[in-house]
């Protein structure tokens, strides 16, 4: 018994040195996740139009302790201060709007389809071209 407990014992020390503890590692861990999520929210809100610009500083605006740095270049935020609830708030906005896109692109692919099945002028008018692969999803 006594072999087992020594030999299960080194091999976890090979595994893991002994300053190193679980609780650093998951701090490290969600140090590297919470860095992603900071990227993934800064390039989406990058890539958004002003009225989405617009709606997200008045996201931030809520929470006065947020410093808000502004020249005519734009308005910087440092994400990494931001709160939890300020991080979330951003992130169920930027998935709304990203949905609300998938959406309305969808629409106007079907309202494409039913326009040049219906209205348009076609060669063969007993074959329609009409498609359901956009009613499936």
């Amino acid at each position: 018994m006594m072999n087992q407990s020594v030999e299960s014992e080194s091999i976890t020390s090979l595994h893991q040195p002994k300053w190193l503890s679980n609780e650093t590692i998951r701090t490290d861990v969600e140090s590297v996740n919470n860095n992603i999520n900071l990227d993934k929210i800064k390039s989406d809100v990058e890539n958004m139009s002003k009225i989405h610009h617009i709606e997200i500083l008045k996201i931030l605006k809520k929470n006065s302790s947020i410093k808000l740095n502004e020249n005519k270049s734009g308005v910087y935020i440092n994400l990494s201060f931001l709160s939890e609830n300020t991080l979330t708030e951003l992130q169920n906005y930027i998935h709304y709007i990203h949905d609300q896109e998938h959406s309305l692109n969808q629409l106007e692919s079907q309202k494409t389809e039913f326009k040049n099945t219906f209205f348009l002028e076609k060669g063969v008018k007993d074959e329609p071209t009409l498609s359901y692969s956009t009613f499936a999803k």
